[in-house]
């Protein structure tokens, strides 16, 4: 008779995942955002400067009812944002990057 080979053994310490959907993020006092690196520079600037199609930014979805969001972010990853016209309200949203934010 042939068996089949047994499962793999589970890992010493197993995965710990918690999933938050957007209404309870919404429902939060306090959202804090983190970013850093190099490599999150282009999704910061997309998502802070850019409109985007719904679902292609989740982190714009991120509005809390009664609350703030923070955004904690290095100089590698907040390089690419233009906040010298953040004020200018003529200039929001803009729907592409500018090509010296890459």
């Amino acid at each position: 008779a042939r068996f089949a080979p047994p499962p793999p053994a589970p890992p010493a310490t197993p995965k710990e995942q918690i999933s938050l959907t957007l209404p309870l993020i919404n429902s939060a006092a306090n959202v804090a955002v983190l970013a850093f690196g190099e490599a999150k520079r282009d999704a910061v600037s997309r998502a802070l400067e850019c409109q985007a199609l719904p679902g292609s930014m989740p982190v714009q979805l991120v509005r809390p009812t009664h609350g703030k969001v923070t955004y904690v972010l290095d100089a590698s990853s907040a390089a690419g944002l233009s906040t010298a016209v953040w004020d200018d309200w003529k200039k929001w949203p803009r729907s592409e990057i500018p090509k010296d934010a890459k």
